[in-house]
């Protein structure tokens, strides 16, 4: 009987040895796999020389309205942020006097996804070349240019707006540009919701049925087994397409985003600041940049990782394009830039990945926003030149 029974505890406990071992070959193979598929191309070493890498460590603070939003007065080697949460030294509420205030709203591109530091992104580009370009421009002449960073990591469009109307509106920045676009179509995909934040998944719990203890041990054995490494890999070696996920259509999608862009127009019109949005360039699209050799496999990288994603986008970006000319008809003082062939004549390399963008990227980006930017501002000043001539003309002939 105690031979029997050592025998039995043997036998188990070799059962196990060997079932731990196939699970750990199995989960080194997982690894393996996981690693040669999701490793992206690799940039050429002097775009990585300029590139911070992809910074995860974006610290943020829970809000009522927004979800979360960007943490205030964080400061690393990367990042600082001012008692505001936005990505800038410290500022006055208020302006200085005879300053023109500009509030860059957006998400991971505004940001400045791989930036080295705040120097590095998108908003002292923008303040440095607005000063070049506005030095004609009567409402920028002989004025300090001043661009707050209010971009955050994700943020769709819904989120820029609530973000102005509940928060930053108290700034009193003289122009709120957006920046934005590709966030939409990836929320989408992920929520299944037009206009719903990309994170708004993870709150669907909360109104979920109350657990039982079978269901909650085979959720958990479920959820334990999809981690699985090997498990992840033989899913991911034939991914999901879109249709799989079910996203809404396009059209949704951009109706979505345009009640987001006329909710900021109206917001600005409301505080006297001149509101401006721009569709930004993504190399998924490759009739809007000959693509470096790099930004092809990156492009073909995540199109791979979900076939028809890149279909997908650029059928919401034509129908945002739609409602910027709807916008455009209604609200003659906004400014509305498709900025999706700002790269196109620009053989180097622009793009970090999908969307995101290297140095030479947000330069050229930067460039192509402050003449737009200028641009409008003038044609402004023109309009309102004409409409107090037209004025004084009826008080005169009266």
């Amino acid at each position: 009987m105690q031979t029997s029974r050592k025998t039995w505890l043997f036998r188990l406990l070799a059962v196990l040895i060997a079932a731990g071992l196939t699970i750990g070959v199995l989960e080194g193979i997982g690894s393996i796999g996981l690693h040669v598929l999701k490793e992206l191309p690799q940039a050429p070493p002097e775009v990585l020389a300029q590139m911070q890498g992809f910074d995860q460590s974006v610290r943020t603070a829970p809000d009522p309205y927004l979800m979360y939003r960007i943490a205030p007065d964080v400061k690393s080697e990367v990042t600082e942020t001012n008692r505001f949460g936005l990505r800038n030294g410290p500022i006055q509420e208020v302006p200085e006097e005879n300053t023109f205030r500009v509030l860059l709203l957006g998400g991971s591109v505004a940001w400045g996804f791989t930036a080295r530091t705040n120097a590095d992104t998108l908003a002292p580009l923008l303040e440095k070349y607005l000063a070049e370009e506005g030095k004609d421009c009567e409402r920028l002449f002989d004025r300090k240019i001043e661009v707050l960073n209010a971009g955050a990591p994700s943020y769709v469009c819904w989120q820029e707006a609530l973000l102005y109307s509940t928060r930053h509106h108290e700034l009193e920045s003289d122009l709120v540009v957006s920046l934005s676009g590709t966030n939409e179509p990836y929320a989408a995909i992920r929520t299944r919701e037009p206009g719903a934040p990309a994170r708004y998944d993870s709150s669907r719990r909360y109104a979920s049925p109350k657990p039982t203890l079978g269901k909650g041990l085979s959720e958990w054995f479920g959820y334990r087994l999809s981690r699985l490494k090997i498990v992840r890999y033989l899913r991911e070696r034939t991914p999901a397409t879109v249709a799989d996920f079910d996203p809404p259509d396009p059209s949704e999608v951009a109706t979505a985003y345009g009640r987001a862009l006329e909710h900021l127009a109206v917001a600005c019109e409301g505080r006297k600041a001149t509101f401006m949005a721009f569709l930004q360039p993504m190399a998924l699209f490759p009739d809007k940049k000959t693509l470096a050799p790099y930004e092809r496999e990156s492009a073909a990288h995540y199109e791979g990782r979900m076939p028809g994603r890149s279909q997908y986008y650029k059928d919401c970006f034509d129908a945002f394009r739609g409602k910027y000319q709807e916008l455009a008809l209604a609200w003659p003082g906004v400014g509305l830039n498709d900025a999706t062939s700002v790269f196109q004549e620009e053989p180097g390399i622009t793009y970090t990945d999908h969307c995101h963008l290297t140095p030479l990227g947000r330069e050229l980006l930067a460039r192509h926003m402050a003449k737009t930017i200028v641009q409008h501002l003038e044609r402004l000043g023109r309009a309102d030149k004409d409409s107090l001539q037209k004025a004084r003309d009826v008080v005169g002939g009266k």
